[in-house]
């Protein structure tokens, strides 16, 4: 699960807003200690989450993982559908169609 997840825990999408983030709070003590208590929350439940994957997933057993992984495809097509029907929305509104 490790090397699968680490592109996505470290992709372009959550460096982009680390740099968008840090660059609003740059000379702000208490926003940057702020960041940086978030970062480490993430880090920490990550590391816990990770760390417990493999065991959850042998309680879990073959059939609910498959439960949980379609599950989780549908809650990703949901969001992908909401995605495209904003996008065309805001098209069709830019467009004055």
């Amino acid at each position: 699960v490790t090397p699968i997840g680490t592109p996505l825990l470290a992709g372009p999408g959550s460096i982009t807003t680390a740099i968008l983030i840090n660059s609003k709070e740059a000379n702000n003590l208490p926003g940057q200690f702020a960041m940086g208590l978030g970062f480490l929350l993430v880090i920490v439940v990550t590391y816990v989450i990770l760390m417990f994957s493999f065991p959850i997933s042998k309680r879990m057993g073959k059939t609910g993982t498959m439960v949980v992984s379609r599950i989780m495809g549908l809650l990703l097509a949901s969001i992908a559908v909401e995605l495209i029907t904003t996008g065309i929305i805001s098209i069709i509104l830019a467009a004055n169609l």
